[in-house]
């Protein structure tokens, strides 16, 4: 169990993550983001015993921690522990006191006992994790799962629907830089079957439709993607310097992507992907 209100796992990780850890203003927007998406912060039938009060783990949880900060404040009786590879700025946080951060390694070790928590919730590592590494990370959250527990995960297929040649340009590079560094752009639909793999049952996927600069909160939701994009600059000047390399050039071009998906009213969509370790 993790007891300190932040602790550090001295092992070195080998977990990379392409988005830089202190885009704490971006990884925020695109929390409230997919609050409003998905009308709540879990899709999961995990209400009640939220309520009555559970052990609730929050893997990768980010250097902001929203989701279980915010969770901790909305079920009091439940207790919440983040875990990241990054350094937490305890300071800049308000951290309710049934909520505990902790740095590890989600793939290879997490500071927990088998069997101890009651709902695990992982978000957005399309951009973190190799096919070895999420395999180690899904083992990993089976173990500290209880019987009869849940899982919810959430991540995204990169590829726009209804996208002009501009936006399909975008994602053609960001399948070009993910696959470049060995990490997987189907990952949201590949996850259901990864977790029965793991042992794990009950799994139901929810596809939702994230609309990119045009209808409700469309700008929002194409802001906060486009801060993603900005964060990931240096992964894609490596491949594209002739877009990326300058940040004017950079802009243009988002710019140009905004504009052609409120055209075309292009969207994303996001896979959440819940299910039960058996009794």
């Amino acid at each position: 169990m993790l007891t300190e209100n932040y602790s550090s796992d001295s092992e070195e990780s080998e977990v990379n993550y392409m988005l830089p850890w202190d885009e704490i203003e971006n990884l925020h927007e695109l929390h409230v983001g997919f609050k409003i998406l998905r009308n709540g912060n879990y899709i999961a039938p995990i209400t009640q015993q939220l309520e009555d009060g559970i052990e609730v783990l929050d893997s990768g949880c980010g250097i902001n921690a929203s989701w279980a900060l915010e969770m901790a404040k909305s079920f009091p009786n439940s207790n919440f522990f983040g875990v990241d590879v990054s350094d937490f700025d305890v300071a800049k946080l308000e951290i309710p006191t049934n909520a505990r951060l902790s740095k590890g390694d989600i793939c290879k070790s997490i500071s927990a006992l088998d069997n101890t928590f009651d709902f695990v919730f992982q978000r957005l590592l399309i951009a973190t994790f190799t096919n070895d590494q999420w395999n180690s990370n899904l083992k990993e959250l089976y173990r500290v799962t209880k019987p009869g527990g849940f899982i919810e995960l959430l991540e995204h297929n990169p590829e726009p629907f209804n996208a002009g040649p501009l936006f399909t340009k975008l994602s053609k590079q960001l399948n070009a830089v993910l696959e470049s560094a060995d990490y997987l752009p189907n990952i949201s639909t590949e996850l259901n079957g990864r977790l029965q793999q793991v042992g794990f049952t009950n799994c139901v996927t929810v596809p939702q439709v994230y609309p990119i600069n045009h209808g409700e909160n469309g700008a929002f939701y194409w802001n906060a993607s486009r801060g993603a994009y900005r964060g990931m600059a240096t992964s894609f000047v490596k491949l594209f310097p002739a877009l990326w390399e300058e940040e004017q050039v950079q802009e243009m071009f988002l710019d140009a992507v905004g504009k052609e998906a409120a055209e075309k009213r292009s969207y994303f969509k996001f896979y959440t992907t819940y299910a039960q370790k058996p009794y």
